[in-house]
């Protein structure tokens, strides 16, 4: 071993040390693991709900200035404020409001529920009565009236 001494042997173990030390500190359970960057979430875009409260405007006019301030590709059914109509204004997907507006006329009207109908007991046994006497009138009336069978024998 020309080529070595104990100073390059010395050299070579401190090293190999180094190397040993430096691959324990890659694969330790203490290792400091960088931060990793948060990947961006999706954002939700919240769905518009049309507005389920009545609209009331002023004639025709009213119905064309609401529907120039509808959002795109919408409807919506609107009330006029002094007469009986409504009004029905949209919008394409490209933002252009629909040439015609759809105009209904209508009369109110009172819709007053009906009381349900209730048989009481006494009505019930009432009626039950009347249909027992209804079959009892269509039934003909047992006689004791004798039936002479074929064989000859007297059936009573």
């Amino acid at each position: 071993m020309a080529g070595f001494n104990n100073g390059n042997l010395n050299s070579l173990q401190q090293q190999i040390q180094n190397l040993q030390q430096q691959y324990q500190n890659m694969t330790s359970p203490n290792m400091v693991v960088p931060q990793q960057i948060p990947m961006p979430q999706p954002v939700q875009v919240p769905i518009p709900v049309p507005s389920r409260q009545v609209q009331y405007v002023e004639g025709i006019a009213g119905a064309k200035l609401y529907q120039d301030n509808l959002p795109s590709n919408s409807s919506e059914i609107i009330m006029d404020k002094d007469e009986n109509i409504f009004y029905m204004v949209s919008k394409d997907a490209n933002g252009t409001p629909s040439r015609h507006i759809t105009r209904c006329r209508f009369e109110i009207e009172e819709i007053q529920e009906e009381e349900p109908a209730f048989l009481t007991r006494k009505d019930f046994d009432d009626f039950k009565e009347e249909i027992r006497r209804m079959f009892a009138s269509s039934q003909p009336a047992q006689s004791q009236k004798q039936i002479t069978l074929s064989s000859g024998a007297k059936k009573e």
